[in-house]
């Protein structure tokens, strides 16, 4: 027995040695082959630095000792990452690659440490010299800053559009130079995806034609061919998207009385004309033509009240997000999170009795909610995605999958003709849907002008009036816009209704009025004239 144990002991110290051995010439075979980044920190005695990669969410660390700290990992092509320590925060951005590379910095002064090697990343530190004037103009940077003011006048604000709008041409023209005399150049390619973000169809294949065909298997630019014939299947731009919908021009309703219905996240109607509001604390309120709460009761909810639906009979299908809470360490701290697991539909019929409860596979948000023909319709920011629900039972009938959601959000509407017309926020596009998950068509790019959408993400919110015509909603700055056959419009008079990248709630009634919610200012209404 004795001897058995011993044998066995030498065995798992041989295997110990020999997994050890192995690890140690893996590691020493990437740090020969791959991605080597030599660091040197003046004053940082000890530390862990991190690496995030934005593209496959890779990470790697380094422990540094004495100022000093070596990270290695492996990046078979040029990879844009982000250098973090534990309790300074961000330090810098990195175009990795497998070669050697060096950073130099001091730990009062981390985010100004100097990174070399790698001819990726050196070409997107020529970039930066090249547009150096721009970013650095002080007239530009002013107009940057108030760009996310949401107190300017009018004045200003029309100013600053026009200067950012300037600024921005100019670092596309510099991008595209840049592009065509190093067609070869990883980090061209880079610059490619980065135009390409709510482009249209024609100038997306305009930017992949400036590139060297060696680089049409990049991970940058293949995602972007692969989904170009899609895109050109379906562009038709928003003429074609509304050609049969009739002029309309809307003003706001000064006489709605709803500033003081706040803290609404998420809107509906009743057959009626009456408004259904969900507000953050899952309360229901039945809201008047007039804005007044006619209403209220307060739903059975075990999570996060997410969204509000309304069927043909006036029952009411409240969504609310089942959240755990989990604990990471940041920066030295153990902070606590939010993470959604999952959604559950509560019904209710217009006295606010409850009718039935279920839970919706599939699906961990519910950003967006619509009833329609027995269906219930929920949207899935987290996902990407539009599950279709049987609306009686849950049970998950199909999924439509090819959504852009950005800032957590992602919403939609139901058309006339019973298809589903989307906020493509993250494409910058207005898409639409049959019932199938078949892509009909899309309108939409990433731009300042009247028919395009700006910012990080837009539009937040979209409807489709019984005419055809589309409104969309952009926040920061909030601007609301009516495309008919006629053209584009925007609705003047709405003032700022959220502040940064925060959804906007919309509902258009059975006369074609249009309500907009913001948790701090209440409600608006916008009534059509002629």
């Amino acid at each position: 027995m004795k001897r058995i144990f011993n044998l066995a002991l030498v065995m798992a110290v041989f295997f110990t040695a020999f997994t050890s051995c192995q690890q140690k010439t893996k590691k020493e075979e990437t740090a020969k082959n791959g991605f080597v980044l030599n660091g040197t920190i003046e004053g940082m005695e000890s530390g862990m630095i991190r690496f995030q990669d934005k593209k496959t969410m890779k990470k790697d660390s380094a422990k540094v000792v004495n100022g000093k700290f070596t990270l290695v990992s492996d990046f078979p092509e040029p990879t844009y990452i982000t250098l973090f320590e534990d309790e300074k925060g961000y330090i810098t951005s990195v175009f990795a690659e497998n070669t050697n590379f060096t950073l130099t910095g001091n730990v009062n002064k981390l985010t100004e440490a100097k990174v070399v090697g790698g001819s990726t990343h050196a070409d997107m530190i020529r970039f930066g010299e090249i547009t150096k004037h721009l970013q650095e103009d002080s007239v530009y940077r002013k107009a940057m800053s108030d760009n996310y003011n949401h107190n300017i006048s009018k004045e200003r604000r029309a100013e600053v559009d026009k200067i950012m709008a300037e600024k921005e041409g100019k670092i596309t023209a510099l991008r595209h130079e840049f592009i065509k005399n190093n067609p070869k150049s990883y980090f061209s390619a880079w610059l490619v995806a980065v135009e390409s973000s709510g482009a249209s169809a024609t100038e997306k294949e305009t930017l992949i034609n400036m590139l060297d065909a060696s680089l049409y298997s990049d991970t940058y630019v293949k995602k972007i061919r692969e989904k170009l014939a899609g895109q050109k299947n379906i562009e038709k731009g928003f003429e074609e998207f509304v050609k049969h919908a009739s002029n309309v021009a809307y003003k706001v309703d000064s006489q709605f009385k709803g500033k003081e219905l706040k803290n609404v996240i998420y809107l509906g109607t009743f057959s009626n004309n009456n408004i259904c509001a969900l507000t953050k604390d899952g309360s229901i309120q039945t809201i008047t033509p007039a804005g007044v709460k006619q209403s209220e009761f307060k739903a059975e909810l075990k999570g996060e009240a997410a969204s509000v639906a309304v069927d043909q009979d006036n029952n009411i299908y409240v969504m609310d997000i089942i959240i755990e809470k989990l604990k990471k360490k940041s920066r030295g701290r153990v902070k606590e999170y939010s993470n959604p697991v999952g959604v559950e539909c509560t019904i209710y019929n217009s006295k606010g009795e409850k009718q039935n409860h279920y839970t919706c596979p599939e699906i961990i948000t519910a950003s967006g909610a619509k009833v329609m023909d027995g269906k219930l319709l929920l949207s899935d920011n987290r996902k990407g995605l539009i599950g279709i629900f049987d609306a009686k039972s849950g049970k998950l009938l199909s999924k439509i999958n090819d959504m852009r959601p950005c800032c957590g959000i992602l919403d939609f509407a139901v058309n006339a003709n019973k298809q589903l017309v989307v906020a493509n926020l993250g494409a910058f596009r207005v898409q639409s849907f049959d019932l199938t998950g078949k892509s009909l068509m899309s309108f939409g790019k990433r731009g300042r002008e009247l028919t395009a959408f700006h910012g990080c993400c837009n539009p937040v919110s979209v409807t489709s009036l019984k005419n055809g015509a589309i409104v969309t909603v952009e926040k920061d700055p909030t601007q609301v816009k009516i495309f008919s056959k006629e053209g584009a419009k925007l609705i003047q008079g709405i003032d700022e209704l959220v502040k940064g990248c925060a959804y906007i709630p919309m509902a258009v009634d059975g006369k074609d009025n249009l309500y907009l919610a913001s948790r701090e200012k209440g409600l608006v209404k916008c009534v059509a004239i002629n």
